[in-house]
């Protein structure tokens, strides 16, 4: 699949069609879900709606919850041998 051929759900309409909701009309989805689409970067490659979940191009962070029970736990280590 090449990036490079991909395009925004707002340019595709606006190529292939005459509106969101005519659009909606052709797919069988209401014009509301459309707009949701398109705000949240749905984009299209080869006739294909896309949505992008993740960037794995990157670790991601420690969850917050994560890196408090990482630092309690080391925490407990340190009393545990009664040093600081």
């Amino acid at each position: 699949m090449s990036w490079r051929r991909a395009e925004s759900l707002d340019n595709y309409i606006k190529r292939k069609h005459k509106s969101k909701s005519e659009f909606a009309r052709f797919i069988g989805v209401d014009r509301q879900q459309v707009t949701k689409w398109a705000n949240d970067s749905h984009f299209v490659i080869r006739g294909r709606l896309y949505s992008l979940r993740r960037r794995i191009d990157r670790a991601a962070p420690p969850a917050p919850d994560t890196a408090m029970a990482e630092a309690d736990l080391l925490d407990r280590k340190i009393i545990e041998r009664g040093g600081s």
